[in-house]
């Protein structure tokens, strides 16, 4: 029997592109609850979204801090992405829009995200192996990092790359991002190019196993100066 849920967007970003990755936390009366991802089949795009799947009313495109209103068929959790339900092929409905006070009251309070000690050669604390990721409570998550900085470098494999670096409790990260809001601008830096953004509350996500690995992966970047 299919159902609908309610979530405020809190990550949009471009996966198998054109299709999208899109996650939020369910929302109603008495505020914030669960995280929740819709997908669609696995055997397409690894789940990735079809913009005319998540096509609005006035067929425009969900835009974070919307709150929309999507039908579902049933919970489908992949790996360590507990929170993915299959979407149906019915419209989606936006219902509203949440202000920056309302993202702040959905902060998170973790000491690290999923722990540490594992990392890529381009990254700081970036990945868990498949055994550590099966054991992960969750895939998502919503905090307010210390010392934030976009680093536009050179990859491994010899391309532009942007990452964000910056500490959780005790803990220093350098993860991949993923925002298209970033990403997008990316040519428009020369390498070695940084910028600190403070205040900031990021979305980070685990991303689907690649070479033995579970990546987490900055989705969003929300900053006080973009409302």
């Amino acid at each position: 029997m299919s159902y609908k849920r309610t979530i405020v967007c809190l990550a949009n970003s471009t996966k198998h592109y054109p299709s999208r990755c899109i996650a939020g936390k369910e929302w109603g009366a008495t505020g914030p609850g669960r995280w929740l991802r819709p997908v669609t089949d696995y055997k397409v795009d690894e789940g990735a979204i079809p913009l005319l799947s998540s096509r609005l009313q006035d067929r425009s495109q969900p835009q974070l801090l919307d709150v929309i209103q999507i039908p579902l068929g049933r919970a489908v959790p992949h790996g360590c992405q507990l929170e993915n339900h299959l979407i149906t092929d019915d419209p989606w409905l936006k219902q509203g829009r949440l202000s920056w006070t309302n993202l702040e009251t959905m902060v998170e309070n973790h000491p690290d995200l999923w722990g540490s000690g594992n990392s890529s050669v381009d990254g700081l604390n970036d990945r868990l192996s498949l055994q550590d990721g099966a054991r992960q409570p969750d895939s998502l998550r919503l905090v307010r990092p210390n010392n934030l900085r976009i680093v536009v470098s050179k990859t491994s494999f010899g391309k532009k790359g942007m990452r964000a670096l910056f500490d959780i409790g005790k803990t220093s990260y350098s993860l991949k991002v993923t925002d298209p809001r970033y990403t997008g601008r990316i040519n428009q830096h020369e390498l070695d190019a940084e910028c600190s953004i403070q205040g900031a509350i990021l979305c980070v996500s685990i991303g689907e196993p690649w070479n033995g690995y579970y990546y987490k992966l900055l989705a969003t970047i929300f900053s006080q100066q973009d409302f």
